[in-house]
C-alpha cells in the first residue's frame, strides 16, 4: 500500500477500502502518514483487520491536514490497512505511506 494515493473519495453511505495483507505480531506499531484534504463530511479513520475476522489493532480517526497514525496489533496474524467511514465524505489524500517494523 505505501505510496498508494486515493484522488477521490465521494460516499453518500458508509464505505471502505483495504490494502494487501501483511504480517504483524501482537504489540507491534504501525505508522500510517499521508495528508488528508477533506472536502466534506466525515473523516476516515484507519485500522488494521483480518479479512473476515474483524479489527485487530486500534482504530484512528483521520483529520484534515498531515496524519502520522500509530495502530498496535492485538494480534499475530496477516492484517489489511482498512480505510472506512460510517457516513458521507468528500476527501482525497497524498501518499499513502505503512511503515511496518521488520
Amino acid at each position: 500500500l505505501s505510496g498508494t494515493t486515493i484522488l477521490s473519495a465521494i460516499e453518500s453511505v458508509s464505505a471502505f477500502c483495504r490494502s494487501d495483507a501483511f504480517a504483524v505480531t501482537t504489540g507491534q506499531t504501525i505508522k500510517v502518514i499521508t495528508f488528508l484534504t477533506l472536502n466534506s463530511g466525515q473523516a476516515p479513520s484507519v485500522v488494521l483487520d483480518e479479512a473476515g475476522v474483524g479489527d485487530k489493532s486500534n482504530t484512528v480517526a483521520l483529520v484534515a491536514g498531515l496524519n502520522v497514525a500509530t495502530l498496535t496489533a492485538t494480534a499475530t496474524t496477516n492484517v489489511e490497512l482498512k480505510i472506512l467511514n460510517s457516513a458521507a465524505t468528500n476527501f482525497s489524500t497524498s501518499p499513502i505511506y505503512v511503515f511496518v517494523p521488520s
